[in-house]
């Protein structure tokens, strides 16, 4: 996979996006960035703020677990700073406790320098409708946005892009088909 990475990045793709989730993704990723020039690559990982578990319950972290999945990140990326972090939030009825109690940790650590730019992805298999983007967007908060926009679902382009663009945040697709 190391290999593949640099060939990847050799024909031209630098920006490369993972989670603690995606089982040993950081590792792997952390060992290609080690023969990178990390100023040429972006590396985006993502948080679990109000996100599900194995068992399909929402976990709310608490502060603590949130800088905690920031360092573990940064150690298995082998990087001193996140290009990008991408809160998940499963819903609108978190704004409160994203905004009050979370958000403070990811900027603190954002000061500190280990984070350039937050932003935030949905869950898009219970939000096709993107209504938890919709109202982080209307917080100011994000700097890029992760919605899932493809053939099947291509209700963004009416409720997430016109937002995106008034305020200039980025867009990532996810599930694109």
């Amino acid at each position: 996979m190391v290999r593949f990475l640099r060939q990847v990045f050799d024909l031209g793709v630098n920006f490369f996006d993972t989670a603690p989730a995606y089982m040993d993704s950081e590792e792997i990723l952390g060992a290609a960035l080690a023969e990178l020039p990390r100023d040429e690559v972006v590396v985006s990982t993502k948080v679990g703020l109000a996100a599900y578990d194995a068992n399909r319950e929402v976990v709310v972290a608490r502060p603590v677990e949130i800088e905690s999945s920031i360092e573990e990140s940064l150690r298995r990326l082998r990087v001193e700073a996140l290009d990008l972090v991408l809160v998940a939030v499963v819903g609108p009825r978190y704004r409160d406790v994203v905004l009050d109690e979370q958000m403070p940790v990811l900027h603190k650590l954002q000061q500190q320098g280990k984070i350039r730019h937050i932003g935030s992805t949905e869950v898009s298999s219970d939000d096709g409708a993107h209504e938890w983007l919709q109202v982080a967007l209307e917080t100011d908060c994000f700097d890029a946005v992760m919605v899932a926009h493809n053939m099947l679902n291509q209700s963004a382009r009416q409720t997430v892009f016109p937002t995106c663009v008034e305020r200039n945040i980025g867009a990532l697709n996810i599930f694109t088909e």
